[in-house]
């Protein structure tokens, strides 16, 4: 009978604790993180999250191969944020929305906006924001790892010299799109040139695969004169990334940047594709594959290349669009063939 009477006292403390201490402290940590990547689809896509983008999301946080500022990059740089086509005012008040929970104070505004129109990227200002303490303290209310992003210096003397921004649709155009087995293994750089050819009738399109299975971005760069500059290309999309996963970041950007710089200088419009998801049950090894995506955004603002974002395409249905632990499937194909298309018709002029 006493032991009894300890319990119910026991349970009873309990249960007076937990009405009083508030009940965001017996959170699950998950629903803190759905919070988190809610607000990004909220504030950057104006719209809810599907079911199936958050869980990728809060996995990719949860198990820390993405930090916040990782997230953020890969929302303002989707294809979807870029289709919305905002002016520099408008990606401003998204950035104050999403990355410091306000609207922007005038003598910030004004500064960052002069920024933009001076001709700084806008991956510098992004960088700006989200390596901020401001952003910090934000993530933090979500028990979510800041993390950092390279926002690049914005122009400099240094820079390639500039490519042009438009290709005029007649005569002979030449597209060089070089990576690994994602293009040997596949025929998206045939389905392209169909593409191509099928919009633009009248327009020789010459569109050259130039891969190597199992290259990283160093045999790229390694070969890249006799290879891709030897055929004159107005065009060039460099896709690397998958081998180069697990073989050490700051190698892979040392020479995706060199290939990119490379490329510039031949007076081509750079495209630079990141990669698909990687089966990391089949390959363990490449569990950090998400920090070389992330990298890829980057390095395309900070050398003037444009960057085209396969991975979330493809990773939107993974078991119709690969055939393995990365490669392609006839539809996988058609997913990356159609996401480049849709960049390549941008600076195509009738």
């Amino acid at each position: 009978m006493k032991k009894l009477k300890i319990l119910l006292m026991v349970f009873v403390a309990v249960l007076v604790i937990s009405l009083l201490i508030p009940s965001t402290l017996f959170a699950d940590s998950g629903s803190n993180v759905e919070a988190f990547v809610t607000r990004f689809y909220q504030q950057c896509l104006g719209r809810g999250p599907d079911p199936e983008g958050l869980q990728n999301w809060v996995g990719h946080l949860n198990s820390g191969h993405l930090a916040g500022a990782d997230v953020a990059q890969r929302f303002i740089f989707s294809e979807e944020f870029e289709a919305k086509g905002t002016s520099n005012q408008e990606f401003l008040h998204v950035m104050y929305r999403a990355f410091f929970n306000r609207p922007p104070d005038p003598e910030g505004y004004a500064g960052w906006l002069g920024q933009l129109e001076s001709g700084r990227s806008r991956n510098f200002v992004l960088a700006g924001f989200v390596n901020s303490v401001e952003f910090e303290r934000l993530c933090a209310a979500y028990g979510i790892n800041t993390g950092s992003i390279d926002g690049g210096s914005g122009p400099s003397s240094s820079a390639p010299p500039a490519a042009p921004s438009t290709v005029t649709a007649a005569g002979t155009i030449n597209v060089v799109c070089m990576g690994d087995s994602l293009i040997g293994r596949s025929d998206w750089v045939a389905r392209l040139e169909r593409l191509l050819r099928a919009n633009y009738p009248g327009v020789n399109f010459n569109v050259i695969p130039s891969a190597v299975n199992g290259e990283m971005a160093q045999g790229g760069y390694s070969r890249f004169h006799s290879t891709v500059a030897v055929h004159n290309p107005h065009i060039i999309v460099i896709a690397y990334g998958t081998n180069d996963a697990s073989n050490g970041l700051s190698r892979y950007d040392r020479y995706l940047s060199a290939l990119t710089k490379e490329a510039k200088s031949t007076g081509a419009i750079v495209f630079l594709n990141n990669f698909g998801p990687i089966d990391t049950r089949a390959f363990p090894s490449k569990s950090d594959y998400m920090d070389y995506v992330a990298r890829v955004p980057s390095i395309a603002s900070k050398y003037g290349a444009i960057m085209i974002d396969v991975h979330g395409p493809l990773n939107a249905n993974r078991s119709a669009n690969f055939v393995d632990w990365c490669h392609y499937s006839a539809q996988g194909s058609e997913v990356v063939a159609q996401t480049v298309f849709h960049h390549l018709d941008r600076v195509l002029v009738r």
